[in-house]
């Protein structure tokens, strides 16, 4: 079913609508009107479906600070399309009535970005899912890619500077392979060939009720991610959450392949005897990765955490496909902002989402360089981040600190030879280093001269100083007009060098906060 001349201004109108809602969004001043505008605009991406309401559902995932982000909405269902706009589609691919082929079909559907899933009985009593592409939804594809630009400005900027022709040829790539619904049921089955061991359901393909625009699954469900956080107990969402951490890497790291659209709606859970399962859904969209680019993010990984590494970040981030001129410009900053991004990994016990606040953490140490930045990144590691970023998700919302060293040791143990073996840039050697950054928060207390006190603590335990201070001495600190959020501020953009970050002297006594 083709998209009608009338039908395609039509949804070029809706994207104008949706790129002034998006402006409005970006320039609303005032908590309450800025909420109202994201609202307007998830409204707007959500009627629209296909690549608009996906880029929502990215965007909404981007801050995993911000917890009443309106955008969330459009993680979950939108409205359903009619059963009975869909109900020929479906005769149309079965070859007859699904009344012949089901004995009982839900007529009010899950809706989706790209289609809109319908639960099922089949006569013989087999419970199903059967995924119906919206009609049009294909031809609309390349007016949509050519109306990112209406969304790119307004949303992110992402046109300073981007080359957008390569974000829409992954876009593209993407969503060509999410409407393929033949090839989702082979990547469907590839998923569940790899992942064998690890926990996860993926549920069984149906060939022959599958086809170009319609995939019938075996039915399976489970609890959502908020469900989960609502009713598990501690523990439960403890080793749920620890074993998120380790099928990412064991997928990821190990054998190269993760689900590529990681949103809350994709996911579900469920107890049984021998742990937790996690259902997933929606293969359309895979991330894959290569021997050389698995052990490149792993050594990038590794070396981050690793409070005696000597490399420089610059060559390995080359060597993945960041553009080295753009790069070059902040090359001293890469050793902190690697040392933040990949924190959760790093030692000092179980890793709590709360306290990572990247967001804040990373603007400060990039300053003005946040755009070089955002640019230099590579279009085809697009998907691996949004993995990882789904994980974070996924994590902060199960309120849970999780121990990921552990998980990373393992997951490096797998690759000993290839790790050996790999054959890095010159420039990991030279330049800006990793054993720039202190590696210790030290707090010294003093009295008559004589050191009472010396506690040490990892050095990003200072984004957390507030916490670390008891009342009387924030106090005093705050009496002598030092402003700890100022002080916090000032390390980061200093990019974690060792420092003093500050003195108090009261009396015979003196306290001395300083990075080592």
């Amino acid at each position: 079913m083709s998209n009608s001349p009338l039908q395609s201004l039509s949804r070029g109108v809706q994207y104008l609508g949706a790129g002034l809602a998006a402006w409005r969004s970006n320039r609303s001043s005032g908590e309450l009107n800025r909420e109202k505008a994201q609202r307007h605009l998830a409204q707007r991406l959500g009627r629209l479906r296909g690549l608009p309401q996906k880029l929502g559902q990215w965007m909404s995932m981007g801050d995993l600070e911000d917890e009443s982000n309106p955008l969330a909405e459009l993680r979950g269902a939108a409205e359903p399309i009619p059963w009975e706009r869909l109900a020929p589609i479906l005769e149309d691919a079965w070859k007859a009535p699904p009344s012949e082929i089901c004995r009982w079909i839900d007529p009010k559907g899950l809706a989706a970005s790209l289609g809109q899933v319908h639960r099922a009985t089949r006569r013989d009593g087999l419970e199903v899912a059967i995924k119906i592409q919206y009609p049009g939804i294909a031809d609309s594809i390349e007016g949509d890619l050519r109306a990112l630009g209406w969304l790119s400005k307004p949303v992110g900027n992402l046109r300073a500077g981007f080359d957008l022709e390569q974000y829409r040829a992954v876009i593209r790539e993407g969503l060509e392979e999410e409407l393929d619904y033949e090839r989702e049921a082979e990547n469907q089955q590839l998923f569940q060939m790899y992942s064998v061991g690890l926990g996860y359901v993926v549920p069984n393909v149906l060939p022959d009720l599958s086809g170009a625009g319609v995939l019938t699954t075996a039915w399976q469900d489970g609890e959502s991610l908020e469900s989960v956080a609502r009713e598990w107990s501690e523990a439960d969402r403890s080793r749920l959450g620890m074993q998120l951490v380790e099928q990412f890497l064991e997928m990821g790291l190990v054998r190269g392949l993760l689900h590529g659209d990681p949103h809350p709606g994709n996911y579900r859970f469920r107890r049984e005897e021998n742990g937790a399962k996690v259902v997933l859904y929606d293969f359309g969209c895979l991330c894959r990765l290569s021997e050389r680019e698995r052990d490149l993010l792993l050594c990038l990984i590794r070396e981050s955490v690793d409070p005696d590494s000597t490399v420089d970040p610059f060559g390995l981030l080359v060597a993945l496909g960041f553009e080295a001129d753009l790069l070059d410009p902040l090359r001293h900053k890469l050793p902190a902002l690697c040392r933040i991004l990949f924190e959760p990994f790093g030692p000092g016990g179980k890793y709590d989402f709360a306290r990572w606040k990247v967001s804040e953490r990373l603007e400060a140490a990039l300053g003005s360089d946040r755009m070089n930045f955002r640019i230099a990144g590579p279009a085809k590691l697009v998907p691996f981040l949004r993995a990882f970023t789904g994980l974070a998700h996924a994590l902060k919302t199960l309120a849970v600190p999780v121990f990921w060293a552990g998980p990373l040791a393992r997951t490096l143990a797998k690759r000993p030879a290839s790790l050996q073996s790999l054959e890095l840039p010159a420039e990991v050697r030279t330049g800006a280093t990793f054993s720039g950054i202190a590696k210790h928060l030290r707090i010294r207390v003093q009295e008559d001269g004589a050191e009472k006190v010396s506690l040490a603590m990892p050095a990003s335990a200072v984004d957390r100083l507030h916490e670390l201070l008891d009342p009387e001495l924030e106090a005093k600190i705050r009496q002598r007009g030092i402003d700890v959020n100022g002080l916090v501020q000032r390390v980061r953009e200093n990019l974690y060098a060792p420092q003093e970050v500050f003195t108090l002297q009261d009396g015979n006594k003196r306290v001395t906060v300083s990075l080592e």
